[in-house]
């Protein structure tokens, strides 16, 4: 229920600008929802791209997670393949959890998310979870071009990002959750934009999720690449 609560009225929603700059002479749209969660995005989008043929892969090393008439991959996209340490949250799975331990680290953030959520005694846990690059996945799956490409890995951004650089060339558009420390995320967002500009991508919109980095020493942000035509 408070993930709910959470998802409706705190998180930035881009459904519109993403289904603007969708190309409308595709009749055939793949998307993948990395760090899907329990797939509000895709099933949110799915809606709205009725008129298309679609095809949905979502994405979630979450150990507990299960997902009803949706197809997933209990998998964690990295830069190599293996098995990777996970920082799992145990008081509320769907923030923070992730290969890297900025959230996990964040004593003020961890804190206070414990009393909000009303389980003091759980914490953060290590588990070992499947990893894959993205280019290695979709050469397997035979997977030539993705259209919308949701990006949800909680601080791992290049980790993500160093493992999909052929995949990238074949994307059309990312929407990108970025998170780091406060003192050190306006450095992280202008490398992602310089990556990111080097296979094309323009950022369309940025907005600030103001919820995490209260009460916090993180700083996250919703952006929106466009591919340059």
């Amino acid at each position: 229920m408070l993930y709910k609560i959470i998802n409706r009225f705190l998180y930035n929603d881009f459904t519109k600008e993403i289904l603007e700059n969708v190309d409308k002479n595709k009749k055939y749209i793949t998307v993948f929802d990395v760090g899907c969660f329990v797939g509000n995005f895709s099933k949110d989008l799915k809606k709205k791209l009725n008129k298309y043929k679609t095809s949905f892969y979502l994405f979630d090393p979450n150990p507990d997670l299960e997902l009803k008439n949706w197809k997933y991959f209990r998998l964690a996209f990295s830069d190599k393949k293996g098995f990777q340490n996970y920082n799992f949250n145990t008081f509320f799975p769907p923030s923070g959890s992730s290969l890297s331990a900025v959230s996990k680290n964040d004593w003020l953030w961890s804190f206070t998310r414990r009393i909000i959520t009303l389980n003091l005694s759980k914490k953060f846990i290590t588990l070992k979870v499947q990893t894959d690059t993205l280019d290695n996945f979709c050469k397997k799956k035979n997977i030539f071009h993705i259209n919308i490409l949701k990006i949800d890995v909680e601080g791992s951004d290049f980790q993500f990002l160093n493992g999909a650089k052929k995949t990238l060339k074949k994307t059309d558009l990312i929407q990108f959750e970025i998170l780091d420390k406060k003192k050190k995320f306006n450095g992280k967002l202008k490398r992602i934009k310089s990556f990111l500009k080097k296979y094309g991508f323009k950022l369309n919109k940025i907005e600030n999720i103001w919820s995490l980095g209260t009460l916090s020493n993180m700083k996250a942000m919703t952006a929106l690449f466009i591919k340059e035509k």
